[in-house]
């Protein structure tokens, strides 16, 4: 960000509905230009009163960034989605509920042991510390993964030494023959 934009002043906006429920919070330095983009892109946007409209004139970007976190995560309104804590909440539940959708669906299940793992650290409350134990876990993955794909090749390797086809290692394992020597690696 240049300095120029920086520093410049920067308005937070509150955008309601007819009612005055809160839709939207967000920062500009360029109210006209922010609000035809909100017309332009947003499908919640012929719910706006722009009567209802207001600005709040902060002296710098920055000042006005923080403004906005806090407005959203006190004031939830119904559009924001990246600060607003319920949103973030239930956005979590659906993209769990999304995965072991997609597990399912390639037949696959979550199993108990990595249920467990992400049950807690979706309990950990400090978003930090939930992202840096997510991040532990999902470090270990490749080196899981490693070990077990040795594990297979080796196994795989073991049915050919016994005398099986690809096609019959393909067959047992569920895989087409053709995809037998991948499995070696």
């Amino acid at each position: 960000m240049s300095a120029e934009l920086k520093d410049a002043l920067t308005a937070l906006y509150r955008l309601r509905n007819r009612d005055g429920q809160l839709l939207y919070v967000g920062i500009t330095s360029s109210p006209g230009s922010r609000m035809s983009a909100h017309r332009r892109e947003k499908p919640w946007w012929p719910e706006v009163d722009p009567a209802r409209t207001t600005y709040q004139w902060l002296p710098n970007r920055p000042a006005a960034e923080r403004a906005e976190v806090a407005a959203i995560a006190q004031e939830a309104p119904r559009y924001n989605l990246a600060d607003n804590p319920a949103e973030r909440a239930a956005m979590s539940a659906r993209a769990r509920e999304v995965s072991l959708a997609r597990m399912a669906s390639c037949g696959g299940e979550m199993p108990a042991e990595w249920a467990a793992i992400a049950d807690a650290i979706e309990a950990v409350k400090d978003p930090v510390e939930r992202a840096r134990l997510a991040g532990q876990q999902l470090a270990e993955v490749p080196v899981t993964q490693r070990a077990l794909r040795a594990v297979r090749g080796a196994a795989v390797r073991e049915m050919q030494a016994d005398g099986l086809s690809n096609a019959e290692i393909g067959r047992q394992l569920g895989v087409h023959r053709n995809r037998v020597p991948q499995l070696l690696t």
